[in-house]
């Protein structure tokens, strides 16, 4: 089981005013229902529920680029994460203090960073197969996944950065190969199918000539 990265242009990231020793980041680590850009060979998308079960028991870190020392911590009560209509909603309480958050404060008011990502294993997913010869992609749904970070990121969703890029081909390349097994478990039966169907009608004869 992979760990993959998805990142999202958000609709909404906002940075609180807050206190002298707090900040308050609010927004959306992902979204529901929006189509990912081509992953090579795929597209993909969330469910809503995708998220469901993974918030009420992961330990859940914000992180700068899915890297370094954590900026808020669901085990500590400093970052909550929720589902609703629109996706996996979040709300970070950042110590001004911390030396990372002093860094990333200035390029989010000047907008520089506004792009999450979140980290998370698959649980449960579902394909649609474009039909032969058809020129549409696969479309990937998430249905289930298990939370490994959020993260505000430096790059925008789609393209992904290489590392990314490996992951979600090693996902359709392992697609592709469960489809061949597929196929190939359909061929074993109706061989199997066909020499039931011979050896019957050889019975059939050998009965009917008396041999």
């Amino acid at each position: 089981m992979n760990l993959e990265y998805r990142e999202f242009p958000v609709a909404e990231l906002r940075l609180d005013e807050g206190s002298e020793q707090t900040k308050k980041l609010t927004g959306y680590a992902a979204v529901f229902n929006r189509l990912s850009e081509n992953l090579g060979g795929f597209r993909e998308k969330i469910a809503p529920g995708a998220f469901a079960k993974t918030i009420q028991s992961a330990d859940v870190r914000l992180l700068i680029n899915h890297d370094g020392l954590p900026l808020a911590r669901t085990k500590s009560h400093t970052l909550t994460l929720v589902e609703d209509a629109d996706g996996l909603r979040f709300e970070a309480l950042m110590d001004t203090s911390d030396p990372d958050v002093q860094r990333i404060i200035p390029k989010m008011k000047r907008n520089d960073l506004n792009q999450m990502s979140f980290g998370f294993y698959t649980v449960s997913d579902k394909w649609e197969h474009p039909a032969e010869k058809s020129s549409k992609e696969s479309i990937r749904t998430l249905l289930e996944v298990d939370l490994f970070d959020i993260s505000i990121v430096t790059f925008p969703a789609y393209p992904q950065t290489s590392a990314n890029i490996r992951s979600a081909k090693e996902v359709y390349d392992s697609y592709l190969a469960s489809l061949q097994v597929q196929d190939d478990a359909i061929k074993i039966e109706q061989q199997r199918a066909l020499d039931a169907h011979r050896e019957r009608q050889i019975k059939i004869l050998l009965i009917v000539t008396g041999k």
